[in-house]
């Protein structure tokens, strides 16, 4: 399971590790990290989303182990982690 870090941040956003501009459509952004993954995801890296809170969602970076992901947000929201077995997954959960 990689380490999980989530922080409020500000714009503006670069790619990570380009450092060409990044947009995120919202009003108050977190960034989520994952330290020790492999860079074996193929899918989408912008996520445009209809839910209470979250506007969109975008890969910020994929080198040497950590991603990172910028979350738009309608405004400040409380955040939580969970980590559930069977199989292996993290959660986070975005208060609306």
């Amino acid at each position: 399971m990689p380490a999980v870090r989530i922080e409020r941040v500000q714009p503006p956003f670069t790619h990570d590790p380009s450092g060409l501009p990044l947009r995120v459509k919202g009003d108050s952004f977190v960034r989520i990290r994952l330290d020790g993954v492999a860079p074996t995801y193929t899918g989408a890296v912008d996520f445009v989303l209809a839910g209470p809170e979250v506007i969109e969602m975008v890969r910020q970076g994929d080198y040497e182990g950590v991603q990172s992901w910028i979350v738009g947000l309608h405004r400040p929201a409380c955040v939580r982690i969970s980590e559930l077995r069977s199989p292996a997954r993290l959660v986070i959960d975005i208060a609306s």
